[in-house]
């Protein structure tokens, strides 16, 4: 009896939490590795799906991101430690808020904000530089200098110290000038394309000091390298060659990354006594069109090589044979390209990026995330791939470039629109169905209409470009999105509205059936009983996409601003506190549990709940009924026992909050004990137990002293 009121008790207490502890869950890849630097304790990756340690002693990995910690943005651009062991990011959130955090044993600080997306490196005193499209930053004695010795508005490229002096080197460039800049604390000292100098390098220009001070850059004509007061190409670019990262080892040694344009083949090269030969004898990493960001050497072991790439993981080369860095990415892009929500299912489709990537899609069912590629070609580096809707018969469809497929029993089959001969399938742009079993779609900006089996053309419906949204209301009423504007079919006459941006344009039905649209600039609401829109007042006129939740909540989304409608305030998530990713926002959309998704095109994918937690394969404790099983002691120092209603085999699984199984095991009796794994620390877990694919779960604390 104690057990079942100890049960109830957190139960009571998980359902108090969730209503008051908003949750912000990220789904990122890592695998787009910008930077990399070792501690004594850890490795750390500095990726486009946030910052990855690796700590030595157990692999054991955590990420740090804006959900879960201070981080300005998810994506990072720059680590440095300083003198005092304490490691420096630079990271943004979106295209003007970036800035610096400092991550110590004490947590997370943020140093620097609203300074645009820039590039880090640590000084021999402690100091930190940041540099940026207009200005470098100089943090020393606890502030920041702002010193405007740039020698032109620049994208910045790399970053090195002097190690006999002190003096920063910089690289920087802009529309057809390129520069390398010496600063010595007082002065700056340019050369490159003003002073006659061909140090250009269309990908990343890389620079590198030895020990002796001696400076090295990579352009697109060679490896320079500076004695006294000359440059001299010691290495000359063959062909379609990029020097994409140098460094110099512990022995001073000078190693250079060669990577031709238009091949898949990386191979190293190093400089001794005056001549250039191959670097490792052991096997070339094949980076598939993947630029690698640096190289550089481990200081903690001799001879090990650590390379970020672009796009396929971190690798290290030691013994003649290369180890990839686990990043632990959920999925498999952080470029999404779709967030459609149809029925209880949410798709996700992410890539191609470039020609040699792939479609990725996930499908999220109201309860458990899929792979939404079945029936898919294995590799289909498709631009032209999209989710179009769901027809009158139920039938989910997309397009590639050449094929028309359609989703049955968990799989995509090729198939035809019937009655349609002669669709280009790239032409195809939406498909959805009308309350009265109506199916309306759109090709090459034309509108069909399927009535009673029977396709016509839609004449009198707007024509529609590119990226047509649809909603075919509760009512009967239709609304169309087409290139300038947006179309509204009342059941008898078309009315249109023009002069709007229509990427921004979007539809969404609430639960008393208004409709809301929102434009872009604006929010409009078209009330269930009218045919006339009106503005709704909101906190800003940026908007990007809009959806409503089942309490008839608008959500609006900006690229720094996530807003709720409550009553007739806005509550605001932005940018400036952990939480929202923010970033280039593709499109927001609540599930059937009240998350909202937010999908964007360069940052990867976020769920939002803001009042509990958003992990679905979590359920939700005021669901649970918990005379099935029961646990205690709990809270527990380290075993539990289990007694279940019923007899059979019940599948158990250990997850942490954020739903990550933990532990799996099968329970065949009524009474059973269970061990928590060892390397967890003391907090809150779930205990999930599946039988005859009904699954229940209870909270389990971990309290080991």
């Amino acid at each position: 009896m104690k057990a079942i009121v100890i049960q109830f008790l957190l139960v009571s207490l998980f359902t108090n939490l969730w209503s008051q502890n908003p949750e912000w869950k990220y789904y990122s890849n890592s695998d787009k590795v910008n930077k990399f630097i070792e501690t004594k304790d850890a490795w750390w990756q500095g990726t486009e799906g946030g910052l990855i340690k690796t700590d030595k002693s157990n692999n054991k990995i955590t990420r740090f991101d804006r959900s879960n910690s201070l981080l300005i943005g998810n994506s990072i651009t720059g680590l440095a430690l300083d003198t005092k062991g304490d490691l420096w990011v630079s990271s943004y959130s979106s295209g003007v808020f970036g800035g610096v955090t400092k991550h110590t044993d004490q947590g997370i600080e943020r140093m620097l904000e609203y300074a645009e997306n820039g590039i880090l490196c640590a000084g021999l005193d402690s100091s930190i530089y940041y540099l940026n499209s207009q200005f470098l930053f100089h943090y020393v004695n606890t502030q920041w200098d702002t010193l405007k010795i740039l020698p032109f508005y620049n994208f910045p490229g790399a970053m090195a110290i002097d190690p006999t002096n002190g003096d920063l080197w910089f690289t920087t460039y802009t529309f057809g000038q390129y520069a390398v800049t010496h600063y010595n604390g007082i002065t700056a000292e340019n050369f490159g394309t003003n002073e006659g100098l061909p140090f250009e390098n269309p990908v990343n220009q890389p620079i590198a000091i030895s020990k002796k001070g001696e400076v090295c850059v990579g352009t697109s004509v060679g490896i320079f390298k500076k004695t006294g007061t000359t440059w001299t190409n010691i290495r000359p670019i063959t062909g379609n060659e990029i020097i994409s990262a140098i460094t110099f080892n512990e022995d001073d040694v000078l190693y250079a990354c060669i990577q031709p344009e238009s091949e898949a083949v990386v191979s190293f090269i190093k400089y001794e006594n005056n001549q250039w030969t191959p670097a490792f004898d052991g096997p070339i990493i094949s980076y598939f069109g993947y630029t690698i960001k640096e190289i550089s050497f481990s200081k903690f072991e001799k001879d090990k090589l650590i390379l970020p790439s672009a796009g396929y993981g971190c690798w290290q080369h030691k013994d003649n044979s290369w180890t990839r860095y686990d990043s632990q990415s959920e999925i498999a892009e952080v470029r999404l390209s779709q967030l459609a929500k149809i029925d209880n299912n949410m798709w996700v489709v992410m890539g191609p990026v470039d020609s040699y990537d792939s479609v990725s899609i996930i499908r999220h069912d109201g309860k458990n995330f899929s792979n939404g590629t079945a029936g898919l070609p294995s590799k289909l580096t498709d631009f032209y791939f999209k989710i179009l809707g769901k027809d009158a018969e139920g039938r989910t469809w997309a397009r590639s470039q050449y094929f028309i497929y359609r989703f049955e029993n968990n799989s995509w089959i090729k198939d035809t629109i019937e009655g349609l001969p002669g669709l280009v399938p790239s032409y195809l742009d939406a498909i959805t169905a009308s309350p009265d079993g109506k199916t309306l779609l759109y090709h090459n900006s034309l509108a069909y209409l399927k009535t009673n089996g029977v396709w016509n053309q839609w004449k009198e419906a707007p024509e529609s470009t590119y990226e047509t949204k649809i909603l075919w209301d509760a009512n009967g009423r239709l609304f169309v999105s087409y290139y300038n504007g947006w179309g509204f079919y009342d059941g008898t006459q078309w009315k249109t509205y023009n002069g709007f941006f229509y990427p921004s344009i979007k539809f969404a039905e609430a639960p008393n059936h208004d409709v809301y649209i929102t434009t872009g600039y604006q929010v409009l609401k078209m009330a269930a009983n009218s045919t006339t829109p009106v503005l709704v007042p909101t906190p800003s006129n940026d908007w990007f996409s809009m959806t409503i939740d089942g309490k008839g909540s608008v959500w609006l989304a900006s690229n720094t601003q996530l807003v709720q409608s409550n009553g007739n305030d806005w509550i605001s998530y932005d940018i400036t506190t952990p939480g929202y990713i923010g970033g280039q926002v593709l499109n927001i959309e609540a599930d059937n549990k009240d998350n909202i998704w937010i999908a964007t095109y360069y940052n990867g994918l976020e769920l939002f709940n803001p009042t509990g937690i958003v992990s679905s394969v979590i359920p939700d404790p005021k669901e649970q009924n918990i005379q099935d099983f029961i646990v205690f002691p709990n809270p527990s120092k380290g075993e539990i026992n289990i007694q279940f209603k019923e007899e059979g085999n019940h599948n158990l699984e250990l997850l942490d909050i954020n739903g990550i199984v933990l532990k799996k095991c099968i329970a065949g009796s009524k009474d059973f004990q269970m061990r928590l794994p060892e390397n967890i620390t003391n907090g809150i877990y779930w205990l999930r137990n599946e039988k005859n694919t009904k699954a229940k779960a209870v909270p389990v604390i971990l309290q080991r002293n």
